[in-house]
């Protein structure tokens, strides 16, 4: 299919890919691990095929008290309960009992005959056939609830869910994995952007601490630190010029610059 790619398909195609193998752990690209990974692979799954985190999207619906949109197209489809979708950039797969229940076949099936429907092609697929049937793992396994804990009433919401410690979380750095989810990743072109400064305050300075990428790395660090340096002094420099709303949001740009500016010096 033209929307999958070849690693989406792995993750469905798990079990056969890696014969020899009972169980694997699948990290997305676009995460960072800070405590040991065996502790991950260790965990007891309780009988099920997978273990998962459940997706942002989730938190945002509980805030809401309904789910989101993205969420409610896929109830007729197999997704009975919105509120248990998870998130695959993090998963502990059992393959054995992939194997036996026919996992593979289903996946596909699904894909097959929803294809233009699912949002997020492998990650629905996955919540559709093991829907209700995912071990759920700590939130500390596949952080990425950052951008989510500004909402009114969220800790509310998440009393006696396993989101009520994500506001601690955050405040306290004490995730385990920490996952830099949507588009603004922190090796790509700087934006003025929340998500891109907490992801790049999260991923520059272990990036640079790997002895195999600090040599690709280098001159892109300085290239991102000095445009960061010019688009300040350039908003810097208009701001006295700046007046009523313009002057409000020029003064907010040059905090998110200094800000990300920081980063960049700190590494």
């Amino acid at each position: 299919m033209k929307r999958f790619s070849a690693l989406a398909y792995a993750r469905l195609l798990a079990p056969s890919l890696f014969p020899q193998h009972s169980r694997i752990v699948y990290l997305d690209a676009d995460t960072v691990l800070y405590a040991d990974v065996a502790e991950l692979y260790d965990t007891d799954l309780c009988g099920a095929a997978v273990g998962a985190v459940r997706d942002t999207a989730v938190l945002s619906s509980l805030v809401a008290g309904y789910p989101r949109r993205q969420l409610r197209k896929l109830q007729p489809l197999g997704l009975h309960d919105p509120f248990h979708y998870f998130n695959s950039g993090v998963l502990v797969l059992d393959l054995d009992r992939m194997r036996e229940e026919d996992a593979e076949v289903r996946l596909l099936h699904v894909i097959e005959e929803h294809n233009e429907l699912l949002e997020h092609p492998d990650q629905d697929a996955l919540n559709i056939v093991f829907h209700r049937q995912i071990f759920p793992l700590p939130v500390e396994w596949n952080y990425h609830f950052q951008f989510e804990l500004g909402k009114n009433g969220l800790e509310e919401a998440c009393a006696g869910t396993e989101f009520a410690g994500v506001s601690n979380i955050h405040a306290t750095c004490s995730w385990k994995l920490f996952h830099m989810i949507g588009s603004k990743k922190p090796w790509l072109f700087p934006e003025k952007s929340e998500e891109y400064i907490v992801s790049a305050a999260v991923w520059w300075k272990p990036a640079m601490e790997t002895a195999s990428l600090r040599p690709h790395l280098s001159q892109l660090l300085e290239e991102f630190t000095q445009w960061t340096r010019r688009q300040l002094r350039h908003n810097q420099w208009h701001l006295p010029f700046s007046f009523g709303n313009g002057f409000r949001k020029r003064k907010a740009r040059i905090n998110l610059l200094k800000r990300l500016l920081r980063v960049f010096e700190g590494v």
